[in-house]
């Protein structure tokens, strides 16, 4: 009995460690901005802006994973990270540097593009 008990014990406080981490999913995708519209493909100038929804496959959409022009989302490992804003703010490559890296999807390359 008494063992029964430290198992909901142990299983409770992980589930509160875990919470209090703020666990979200990995990988995750991103909305980006162009800082200097001369260089909008280099991970230097694409500031990650927040945590978005999945871009829809194929193309037509306005950011989605089969276009071909400027990046608007990102899909970056989350692995390292506490929380999902962490990279907020950051470009690509300083996201990489801190340990979230772009996390290519099956038959894709990580990013999505705009149609414009």
């Amino acid at each position: 009995m008494l063992a029964l008990a430290a198992t909901f014990v142990g299983f409770s406080a992980f589930k509160y460690t875990n919470k209090d981490k703020g666990t979200f999913e990995s990988p995750q995708w991103y909305t980006v901005t162009v800082d200097n519209p001369s260089l909008p493909q280099d991970i230097s100038n694409l500031r990650i802006i927040n945590a978005a929804d999945e871009p829809e496959e194929g193309t037509g959409d306005f950011c989605a994973t089969d276009n071909s022009l400027d990046t608007c989302m990102v899909r970056i490992n989350t692995e390292n990270l506490s929380g999902p804003s962490d990279i907020e703010n950051l470009t690509i490559q300083q996201a990489q540097s801190a340990g979230a890296p772009v996390l290519p999807q099956a038959g894709g390359d990580g990013y999505a593009r705009s149609i414009e």
